[in-house]
């Protein structure tokens, strides 16, 4: 089984609008200090259960009664 790249999302400093990274945020919370106008920006990550499959055709997708045994 291959490994599934989620899409890295561009995160920019709320004051002057410089990148400050791309990632993928699950369960987190980062504080990133702007180096050009030293603006302290946080970034809240997506919670980790939206992300799990609910397609039925998805080949990563967990069973319903699996998600509740591992929750």
């Amino acid at each position: 089984m291959g490994v599934v790249m989620m899409p890295l999302a561009s995160y920019r400093c709320k004051q002057c609008g410089k990148l400050l990274l791309k990632a993928t945020l699950v369960d987190s919370e980062l504080e990133v200090k702007c180096n050009r106008c030293h603006a302290i920006n946080i970034f809240k990550g997506a919670d980790g259960c939206t992300l799990i499959c609910l397609k039925d055709s998805c080949p990563h997708r967990i069973p319903a009664v699996r998600q509740a045994e591992t929750l």
